[in-house]
């Protein structure tokens, strides 16, 4: 078979597009173009959007990753992420909280009591910070909400 310079070049793009869309670690990546991030462990196919701030094309910072299903939020992760990498946190699903560092989009298994009320203080920091972008673009019902998850977070541990 004889290939083209172009076909070729299309050819390789075809073959390196998918791997632009995967971490280093080989954990898959998600969100639009300007601000990809990984999706937990176990979201796998999800609809998942990212609220909170981006740099350098990765979310970045604090926030929260809603997984959609049918429309509906089905999981919650607050807490931050920096370089697009899931960090310290917690998720929410029906069964209850998984708590404290991510990584490769995974829980770190062994987490202490210590880490535990770190990762609830960073999700109610994040629930605060989101609440804190829904005011100040006047979207007062979301604002509301999450400032009331923030004070559910907060209270986790006490």
């Amino acid at each position: 078979m004889i290939w083209s310079a172009t076909r070729l070049r299309l050819h390789w793009l075809a073959v390196l597009l998918p791997l632009a869309c995967t971490a280093a670690d080989g954990v898959p990546m998600s969100g639009k173009a300007d601000c990809r991030f990984e999706v937990p462990g176990g979201w796998p196919g999800a609809d998942v959007r990212w609220t909170g701030p981006c740099k350098g094309g990765r979310a970045e910072g604090r926030g929260v990753l809603r997984q959609f299903s049918d429309g509906r939020v089905q999981r919650l992760y607050f807490g931050s992420l920096v370089a697009g990498h899931l960090s310290l946190g917690v998720i929410e699903q029906d069964d209850g909280y998984v708590a404290g560092q991510f990584a490769a989009a995974k829980i770190v298994a062994g987490a202490d009591r210590n880490m535990l009320i770190k990762a609830f203080d960073e999700a109610s920091a994040a629930a605060t910070a989101v609440a804190e972008n829904y005011r100040r673009e006047g979207n007062v019902a979301s604002a509301k909400y999450y400032l009331e998850r923030a004070k559910q977070l907060a209270e986790q541990l006490d």
